[in-house]
């Protein structure tokens, strides 16, 4: 009866660990996403105070430098 009850015991612990981790992930994951969209609302009301061929023409000089920066880190390697 000790065994039974003592083996019961460490299973509801695993259980109740791997629920507590898959709680923990997902909340991880969904606070992620919850910036993500943060940033696109950003994004969108950045681009309806700028006019969209401003705000694309913003957005391709900031891709192009941040892809010159990356290539400058890989030639310093």
């Amino acid at each position: 009866m000790v065994f039974y009850v003592f083996v019961q015991w460490i299973i509801l612990n695993i259980v109740i660990a791997m629920i507590l981790d898959i709680f923990t992930n997902v909340s991880e994951e969904m606070d992620h996403e919850f910036e993500q969209l943060g940033h696109i609302k950003q994004l969108k009301s950045m681009e309806n105070k700028m006019g969209k061929n401003n705000f694309s023409q913003y957005c391709k000089n900031i891709g192009e430098q941040i892809v010159k920066e990356e290539v400058d880190k890989d030639k310093l390697k």
